[in-house]
């Protein structure tokens, strides 16, 4: 109970008779409770309102990202990237351009279309073999 509080409510309970400051003390713990419940319903609301906000936002990313990952494994695309990427683990240890390989590439799976597409695709492999050596290496080095 704040001081302020406190001091109202003596000033209540000294005035009167008994049964005037019981009366006079219930209705004003009765107005308190009756304010603390409405706030309690307030923040509870904005609580509920919060979260639910909250799982909304990661259930969309959720649906996003699994209907990514299903409309990539279900693209006429991807059979034809695993036989690249087949293509490039053979090529990657010649010293060639990779606008050479890209443009190789379309010659023999057409559906692909972008050289772009498939020189972006090499970096990523690029950096995945990396991280894999690093790994190994790490390991290696560890046992």
């Amino acid at each position: 109970m704040t001081p302020e509080v406190r001091k109202a409510f003596l000033e209540l309970w000294n005035q009167g008779t008994p049964e005037e400051q019981a009366e006079q003390a219930f209705g004003w713990w009765c107005e308190v409770s009756q304010r603390r419940s409405q706030q309690a319903v307030s923040i509870n609301q904005g609580n509920a309102e919060f979260w639910e906000a909250q799982n909304y936002r990661r259930d969309t990313e959720r649906k996003n990202k699994h209907g990514g990952l299903v409309r990539a494994a279900n693209s006429e695309k991807t059979p034809a990237l695993k036989e690249v990427r087949k293509e490039w683990e053979k090529w990657r240890h010649k010293k060639a351009y990779k606008t050479a390989f890209a443009m190789e590439m379309i010659g023999k799976y057409p559906i692909l279309e972008s050289a772009e597409t498939i020189m972006k695709k090499c970096r990523e492999w690029e950096k995945e073999c990396a991280v894999e050596s690093r790994n190994q290496l790490a390991d290696s080095g560890t046992s």
